[in-house]
């Protein structure tokens, strides 16, 4: 789990819809994607339940959030 607060309130997104959330700075790097576990549209604040990574997703100073479809993983 990974928590968030966006800095514009309001946004539409529902608990278990899936996001992409990129980097600002190497958004075609850094990214991860999950589904919304919780979200609170009056403050922002979010937590999404991570299932994919990439990059250095764990140091975003800024990031993106959009709405995304869930990823199949691979099973090796």
């Amino acid at each position: 789990m990974k928590a968030f607060t966006l800095a514009h309130a309001g946004k539409g997104f529902l608990r278990g819809q899936w996001l992409l959330i990129a980097s600002s700075a190497a958004p075609d790097v850094n990214r991860m994607a999950g589904p919304l576990a919780t979200f609170d549209p009056a403050t922002g604040a979010a937590t999404v339940n991570v299932k994919a990574l990439g990059g250095d997703s764990g140091s975003f100073s800024a990031c993106k959030f959009h709405q995304g479809s869930p990823i199949v993983l691979a099973v090796i």
